[in-house]
């Protein structure tokens, strides 16, 4: 007021610079320019800055449903057709790629066109009819009628939220594509490939109601898709992925006594982010089963590419608690045995310590597999911890595990139903076979290392191998593929027999046995047979066949080199 002027006095109260603060460091950004632009020589340029979610955040406030479109695929991307194919699986037909066109039709639909990069027609999605009768062998664990419904008999476009995700449903189509081979396929298989692991990416940063469900189920495939064709890095990364994501949900922790049903599980964007909530019964058996098929999982190829037990990873780090319920099978969910009070609390703790089986899910088949790959690498990792000259304190309590798990493992076997007499290729056989299997090959990952000394521990090794190759009424040919671990678990009973035709050449070794040589050779002619009648499809299986089928080309060798040294031992009276 003493001092009159033509303008008034701005104030920001801290909410903001004000106008002549604004037009200041303008003319400052300004004059800085003109001397990058006039001395480019004698500056370092300015980096422009943008935030990177600003388009996501937007979408997400808008509640609309299309999501953005990611970015383009140039020609040094790595999932660009045109980027290097070193990295494809090797075998069949990789050299025959191209990249795949959108074929969807204009529908008026909001669906991004990044999402139509591949539209298989419905009524001619031959490679999803070829998925799923052998869908459960995979790993998958979604409700196999609901995703049909959605894959195959609907007409929505490729990315539309009535159907599964484009991660999965490109997965899917790989895995079918794959089984069909060398039956010619409407997509290549290498293509389908890169495309599902860009997807298995990009969608989870969608609006799609099931992404995380869908991306979880999709890792799975993906793993067993790499074990699988012998590229077992990629496996242990994808596992990795869907070990991460069930975990940073709690999924290990659904329905349990001692955590609330929903957690958060951290901020993004300044906003809090919670697990999927299941929509009915059904979505929430499919969770309890998803989390429990990565569990398998991660227990089967820590068993099969890890002999010595060394591999445990993040689901068996100290202190974390399971709590997840044992998974009904699928359709148990859509008739209701999923109620209220069941309940999880240290679920494979409990199992562990020998507790009893009190409920239909304890014994379903899909709980009987996750126990019997629990057993499996239990034995593993116990006789990889033992060595001949162990302190007493440490060989006491080795022997103690010992003991239990046996019990454990004998036990089990008395819950598993018989498989069936008769020729009957059929989901539950299949899944019962893989369980006898596991079950059998504890047992021989238990008392190997004693086998050799043993007697008891010998004919236990013995028997558990006759018993994983007994196929009485079950034609493997009919199968069409098996689940690639069945490569080393044939191995195993294959280098059984092995180790004892060669241990009955050695006269110090002798001792009572129930099973004749003959007897040995010819189960050992049925392991090789079952090895050889998918290593042809299973690039893992086939590495399986052709170490057995050396330890055996030696064995037969050291055979012929004793009769030949006994032979010419013996006088021309005693010959």
């Amino acid at each position: 007021m003493r001092n009159p002027k033509a303008d008034a006095c701005e104030w920001d109260n801290g909410q903001g610079k004000s106008k002549v603060a604004v037009l200041m460091e303008t003319i400052e950004n300004l004059k800085a320019h003109i001397t990058e632009l006039e001395n480019p020589g004698l500056t370092t340029p300015s980096v422009k800055l943008h935030d990177p979610y600003g388009v996501y955040k937007e979408k997400r406030l808008s509640n609309s449903p299309p999501i953005p479109e990611p970015p383009h695929l140039g020609p040094h991307s790595p999932f660009s057709p045109t980027s290097t194919i070193s990295s494809l699986p090797s075998g069949r037909h990789w050299n025959n790629f191209t990249a795949l066109e959108a074929m969807t039709p204009s529908t008026g639909s909001s669906v991004s066109p990044s999402r139509q990069l591949i539209s298989i027609p419905p009524a001619s999605s031959s490679e999803v009819r070829k998925f799923l009768p052998h869908a459960t062998e995979l790993g998958f664990f979604l409700d196999i009628l609901s995703f049909h419904r959605s894959a195959a008999l609907t007409q929505h476009p490729f990315g539309h939220h009535a159907r599964p995700t484009p991660a999965l449903l490109t997965t899917v189509y790989l895995w079918g594509a794959h089984i069909l081979s060398p039956t010619p396929s409407q997509v290549d298989e290498s293509t389908l490939l890169i495309r599902a692991l860009h997807y298995v990416v990009t969608d989870t940063l969608g609006t799609h109601p099931k992404r995380m469900l869908h991306t979880l189920q999709a890792e799975v495939l993906l793993a067993s898709y790499f074990f699988r064709t012998g590229r077992f890095l990629e496996a242990k990364a994808r596992l990795g992925s869907a070990v991460s994501l069930v975990l940073s949900s709690n999924m290990h922790r659904l329905r349990s006594t001692h955590y609330p049903p929903f957690m958060l599980i951290g901020i993004n964007n300044d906003m809090p982010v919670f697990p999927q909530s299941p929509q009915g019964i059904t979505e929430e058996g499919e969770q309890i089963n998803g989390f429990w098929a990565v569990f398998t999982l991660h227990k089967l190829i820590s068993f099969a590419l890890d002999p010595s037990g060394g591999v445990c990873g993040a689901l068996e780090a100290p202190g974390l608690q399971i709590d997840t319920p044992w998974p009904f099978d699928i359709h148990d969910y859509r008739n209701g045995y999923l109620t209220g009070e069941i309940q999880g609390n240290n679920t494979v703790k409990h199992f562990l310590s020998g507790m009893s089986y009190n409920g239909r899910n304890d014994s379903s088949l899909t709980a009987l597999v996750v126990k019997a790959s629990i057993l499996c690498h239990r034995a593993t990792y116990l006789t990889g911890q033992w060595s001949p000259n162990m302190p007493q304190r440490e060989s006491d309590a080795f022997s103690a595990s010992f003991h239990s798990i046996n019990k454990l493992i004998d036990e089990f076997r008395l819950w598993i139903p018989q498989l069936p007499q008769s020729g009957s290729n059929t989901a539950n056989t299949r899944t019962l076979l893989l369980i006898h299997s596991l079950t059998n090959a504890a047992t021989i990952k238990l008392h190997g290392i004693f086998s050799y000394g043993d007697p008891v521990s010998n004919e236990k090794c013995v028997q558990a191998a006759c018993d994983m190759v007994n196929f009485t009424g079950i034609d493997l040919r009919t199968f069409g593929i098996v689940n690639s671990v069945y490569g080393v678990l044939w191995q195993m009973a294959c280098q059984v027999f092995i180790d004892e035709i060669s241990r009955r050449q050695t006269p110090q070794m002798t001792w009572p046995t129930s099973i004749s040589e003959e007897s040995l050779r010819h189960n050992l002619d049925v392991g090789i047979h079952a090895l050889a009648t998918f290593a042809g499809e299973c690039a893992y299986i086939r590495y399986q066949q052709l170490k057995v089928e050396e330890a055996y080309a030696a064995v037969t060798a050291t055979t012929a080199d004793y009769v030949s040294s006994a032979s010419s031992s013996l006088t021309p009276s005693q010959s």
